[in-house]
């Protein structure tokens, strides 16, 4: 069973968080994103700092935040 956590992010230092005891929040995404980042290809990785570069309300990351979603459903059936 996953352990729920209910706090508000954008009032945390970065890297303050620590979940159980290990890795903080930033250690954790960084972690994450290296895991995935390592199996991009170079235009991928271009592709993924344009999207993070790009404003929080562009078309481009809703796009990206929409298909990730659709990966995160269909991996959970």
């Amino acid at each position: 069973m996953k352990e729920k956590i209910d706090i508000n992010l954008l009032t945390q230092e970065p890297g303050s968080l620590f979940i159980g005891g290990h890795r903080s929040v930033d250690e954790d995404v960084q972690h994450v994103l290296r895991g995935l980042f390592k199996k991009a290809s170079q235009e991928e990785l271009k592709t993924m700092h344009r999207i993070l570069h790009s404003d929080a309300q562009s078309a481009e990351r809703r796009v990206a935040f929409t298909t990730l979603m659709e990966e995160i459903q269909k991996t959970s059936r």
